[in-house]
């Protein structure tokens, strides 16, 4: 017998004693009673002694906590299955991933083997939200987007050396999104100043950079409608102004991070979904897979923002 068996066994029959209540042996007794009031009808029953009687209340006592032993087994059985089925589709989901990634990153470098060229390069960046949207959709089993925010003019990070104001008052726009959710890309929405302050997912991560708290440089919000003093400058570009989202992951595009090291505040990607707890914070492979595509994006996008829109802001 193997040690989860063992461990269901043991769990049943712990459930069957404990916790035992003063409800709990109510029902006990009004259990028996019943059961030996239904017996009291059939005949056979007047041909047992009394002094044997008792043997046939503890018989039903037993086959009572027989029967509660089985149900609690049958309930733990049944809550296993449902686990291990849930094991094998998250291995199954991120085997999914290794070839999400694979798709996107030919994306990425697609950029750096081709020359510039302004369509090829919206339409890589698009053709990668919509990989990485499809994933998410399978992964979460809900419809999600995905979307990459830039910042508006170059601004360097430098650990404790940064203008923390500067920063806070940096504002990003939408680069791209993937192709299922062009709408959100409304007049109101390109009109509307983005800026860190105003959006908690920009000033948590940001305030996690300048605190050195590297291994949190990301925000995950499982329930974003209910989440008192929730901020995002893009409500107002959303029918009747309500968010159309209720769980969101967003991380930085940052290169791999190291002490002491200066780099530029790129961005963000953007992944949300329309469903509550869809994101995982503390599943490794489900911010390791965003991590390795925000460094691949970090340097295509320096290039492109000093060459076409940077160089515009000085």
């Amino acid at each position: 017998m193997s040690i989860k068996s063992q461990h269901i066994i043991r769990k049943s029959l712990l459930e069957v004693f404990w916790p035992i209540n003063i409800g709990t042996l109510i029902n006990y007794f009004v259990d028996g009673l019943t059961i030996v009031g239904v017996l009291a009808n059939f005949k056979f029953m007047n041909t047992i002694p009394n002094n044997w009687k008792w043997v046939v209340a503890t018989g039903v006592i037993i086959c009572i906590f027989i029967g509660r032993f089985l149900f609690f087994l049958n309930k733990n059985i049944n809550s296993r299955i449902v686990e291990l089925e849930q094991q094998v589709a998250d291995k199954n989901i991120w085997c999914e991933a290794v070839v999400s990634l694979r798709k996107a990153y030919s994306k990425i470098n697609l950029l750096h083997k081709e020359e510039y060229d302004k369509n090829l390069f919206m339409d890589s960046l698009i053709n990668f939200c919509d990989i990485l949207q499809k994933f998410y959709n399978k992964k979460t089993n809900s419809s999600c987007c995905v979307s990459i925010k830039v910042a508006k003019y170059e601004v360097y990070i430098d650990n404790k050396n940064t203008n923390r104001d500067k920063l806070d008052s940096l504002s990003f726009v939408n680069l791209c999104r993937d192709s299922h959710h062009p709408t959100r890309d409304n007049d109101i929405y390109k009109n509307t100043n983005h800026n860190v302050t105003g959006n908690t997912a920009y000033s948590t991560i940001i305030g996690s950079m300048f605190d050195d708290n590297y291994e949190k440089i990301f925000y995950i919000n499982n329930d974003v409608k209910n989440t008192p003093n929730y901020l995002t400058t893009s409500r107002n570009g959303y029918d009747n102004n309500e968010i159309p989202y209720e769980s969101e992951l967003v991380y930085p595009i940052i290169p791999h991070i190291r002490p002491n090291t200066k780099y530029v505040m790129v961005g963000f990607i953007c992944v949300d979904c329309k469903d509550k707890n869809k994101f995982q914070e503390k599943n490794d492979l489900e911010l390791s897979m965003i991590s390795c595509l925000a460094d691949g994006l970090y340097n295509i996008l320096i290039s492109y923002l000093k060459d076409k829109q940077w160089n515009k802001q000085n």
